[in-house]
């Protein structure tokens, strides 16, 4: 099954398969705080999974509104511009990480 998701700004999103054995949780911008910080985990019902870390998707991390005032709740750096697609069936996951670049991943469940 194919999930295209909307654009993901601050906060942590769950997704889950159309058949409701697989869940994805992508982590938002605001808990990010490192390239080794786990920023997705996809599981399955039988508790395989995979955990992705942020170095995965990205070699550095974004500064946030660089030379301008952030409010309290707003990230100092970004890792992550939006989720284009988690196909469950496939396994994979395609996203724009915060420098504009397409990532497309593939993952096993272990």
């Amino acid at each position: 099954m194919k999930v295209t998701v909307p654009k993901l700004f601050y906060d942590s999103k769950f997704y889950l398969s159309k058949d409701g054995k697989t869940i994805a949780h992508v982590v938002s911008n605001v808990n990010c705080y490192s390239l080794i910080d786990e920023v997705m985990h996809i599981e399955n019902s039988e508790h395989k999974k995979k955990i992705f870390q942020t170095n995965e998707f990205i070699d550095q991390l974004v500064e946030n509104k660089p030379g301008r005032p952030l409010m309290s709740t707003e990230p100092k750096t970004l890792w992550l511009n939006e989720i284009q697609e988690i196909n469950f069936e496939n396994r994979t996951v395609t996203l724009v990480n915060a420098k504009g670049e397409t990532k497309s991943v593939s993952y096993q469940l272990n």
